[in-house]
């Protein structure tokens, strides 16, 4: 039976299904992106620059997330890491 529009009960499912594929899709990436922020907020807290600096890394990565996680990967400074035990000899 079509409705007054001309579409089907069935045009309007496939319509809905349509719809929340995308729905699920786009909070599918906006999870990836949330994950991607927090990481990259915990690697600027462990590098432990000036407060300043944290700050401005954290709102850049914050506002402009895909960019910002690069920016600081390639830019951002780096966790200090223990230099290795001596060699026993």
């Amino acid at each position: 039976m079509t409705g007054a529009d001309g579409l089907t009960a069935a045009d309007g499912l496939d319509g809905l299904a349509g719809a929340l594929q995308s729905l699920d899709t786009r909070l599918l990436l906006a999870g990836y992106l949330l994950v991607l922020d927090i990481w990259a907020i915990v690697l600027i807290a462990r590098a432990r620059p000036g407060w300043r600096e944290g700050l401005l890394w954290s709102a850049i990565v914050l506002f402009v997330p895909i960019f910002g996680c690069l920016f600081w990967y390639a830019l951002g400074p780096k966790a200090l890491r223990r230099p290795p035990p001596p060699a026993a000899g």
